[in-house]
């Protein structure tokens, strides 16, 4: 390239992706840049990796040693590819709200809004999902603690009560400065990729100790076609997110924060999954797999009930701060629409932490009135289904999630 080349390149990429958005000149006036490339790892782990979609992948589908094939599979031509385009993406515009500025930059306003809608509504459903995981931890370990006496938080309106007060918790802990969440969240990770591995080493130590795995690692146990497909889908549902941490790429202290978790946080993601499936196929029975709590039994079976509940509490922990994190991430998306003016200006709102403490209540608010509607109300209507309604809520919401 020539110079007068080097000169007009600049001018011929922004006439080709338009004038900059309000929401891009304007960010850094609001939010300060706190968040370094190990921040972006954690934000990054925290969104993708739910060790218990390593447990659904068997639950669903009892593929034995095909899911590592097909989380290989899924890893090369989903996730890898999507941390390509978002590094690329993030190289040419690196502004807060990822999906919702790249698609405004290449399709126009109408579906930028709308892509951005469609990335915001689900990451809202998660919080309520987060808060499900955790009563069902918490369940799991009262079931545990008392030897199989106890039934925790059994009735509805018992579960309501703990996912409103655990959505509240987090929503004020989301009011609170972004470096302060984020030294939270590095700790609380810590804690998560030591409960990790222990599921793993579970695996191990159950084979070394001269017992056969619980479940076939033979390839030929899976059947149709149409299972290849359900697996992939599953595995492909469960590496969703590479481009949530770059909702607050105005927010970094370096250029180039995001390069460490687009470069390592995909294989540090593949290496979890697979560990944990590996300690989850080798101890627990299908019969008895539940993907809430599949990982704790195995640290329990293997390690003891004492092991398993401490397991509970850093998953307890880990999903707790995952709610936080989406919160603070999807809130960005309202924030940059609001800057925009394409949302009421008052969810542009920061506080004195340097928070979007408007568009992030506003995310809990609603979250808390579906919690009321299915916990308080809808008890009310359908009470046949008694214990089995805790159950029923999470596989419609997941559905819900799934599909928007």
């Amino acid at each position: 390239m020539n110079t007068v080349e080097k000169h007009f390149a600049p001018t011929i990429l922004q006439e080709a992706i338009g004038e900059p958005l309000r929401s891009e000149q304007r960010t850094t006036d609001f939010l300060p840049r706190v968040l370094s490339p190990l921040d972006m790892l954690v934000i990054f782990i925290a969104i993708v990796l739910f060790i218990p979609d390593s447990t659904v992948v068997q639950v669903t589908q009892q593929a034995g040693g095909a899911a590592y094939i097909f989380w290989l599979i899924g890893a090369a031509t989903f996730l890898l590819p999507g941390a390509v385009v978002a590094a690329q993406l993030y190289r040419l515009l690196p502004a807060e709200g990822s999906i919702y500025l790249w698609t405004h930059r290449a399709f126009g306003s109408l579906w930028g809004f709308f892509a951005g809608f469609c990335a915001w509504f689900p990451g809202v459903l998660v919080l309520l999902t987060t808060g499900e995981f955790a009563l069902s931890l918490v369940q799991s370990i009262g079931f545990q603690a008392s030897a199989g006496q106890a039934n925790w938080l059994s009735a509805p309106w018992q579960q309501g009560i703990f996912v409103v007060l655990f959505l509240c918790l987090a929503g004020w802990f989301s009011t609170l400065s972004l470096q302060r969440v984020m030294k939270t969240a590095r700790w609380i990770m810590v804690g998560y990729g030591v409960a990790t591995l222990s599921v793993g080493v579970a695996g191990v130590v159950w084979l070394l100790s001269g017992h056969t795995p619980q479940t076939s690692f033979a390839l030929s146990q899976m059947g149709s076609g149409a299972q290849h497909i359900s697996l992939y889908g599953v595995i492909v549902l469960a590496l969703l997110g590479v481009e949530v941490p770059l909702n607050m790429a105005a927010e970094t202290k370096k250029s180039n924060a995001a390069s460490l978790f687009l470069r390592w946080g995909p294989i540090i993601i593949l290496v979890a999954y697979l560990i944990d499936t590996f300690g989850v196929m080798a101890v627990v029975s299908t019969t008895n797999m539940n993907p809430a709590y599949s990982t704790l039994a195995a640290v329990g079976i293997v390690f003891g009930i004492p092991a398993s509940i401490v397991l509970g509490c850093l998953f307890i922990g880990f999903f707790f701060i995952t709610t936080v994190i989406y919160n603070i991430a999807f809130a960005r998306l309202l924030f940059v629409a609001a800057l925009d003016h394409r949302l009421p200006t008052s969810l542009a709102k920061v506080n004195r932490t340097g928070c979007t403490s408007r568009a992030a209540n506003t995310q809990i608010i609603l979250v808390l009135a579906i919690v009321i509607l299915l916990y308080f109300v809808l008890p009310l209507l359908y009470p046949k289904e008694g214990l089995n309604y805790s159950e029923s809520i999470y596989n419609v919401v997941d559905a819900a999630t799934t599909v928007i």
